[in-house]
């Protein structure tokens, strides 16, 4: 089950999660993983549109700028245009 799915219970502990096993899996690959970056894209849209209040508390908004960072890195573009995009998001 993705995590997508507990957003409406804890959106921040679920970012926080989401980011932890990212940075952790890390050398595992997990980052190279087209399916891990679908969801990690799927799961910031949400949390962007539906609980943008949470980005107010800075821990949030360093565990999403992680989180991306881990995809970005890898070069995909999904979470590259992301990154480009969250400085008209906190317009």
């Amino acid at each position: 089950m993705s995590l997508f799915y507990f957003l409406t219970y804890d959106p921040t502990g679920v970012l926080h999660l989401a980011a932890g096993v990212a940075k952790s899996s890390k050398r595992a690959g997990y980052n190279l993983d087209s399916m891990a970056v679908s969801e990690t894209v799927k799961l910031v849209e949400s949390l962007l549109a539906d609980y943008r209040y949470i980005f107010r508390e800075e821990d949030a908004l360093s565990n999403l700028v992680a989180l991306l960072d881990i995809f970005a890195e890898a070069g995909w573009p999904e979470a590259l245009t992301l990154i480009w995009r969250l400085d008209e998001v906190f317009r």
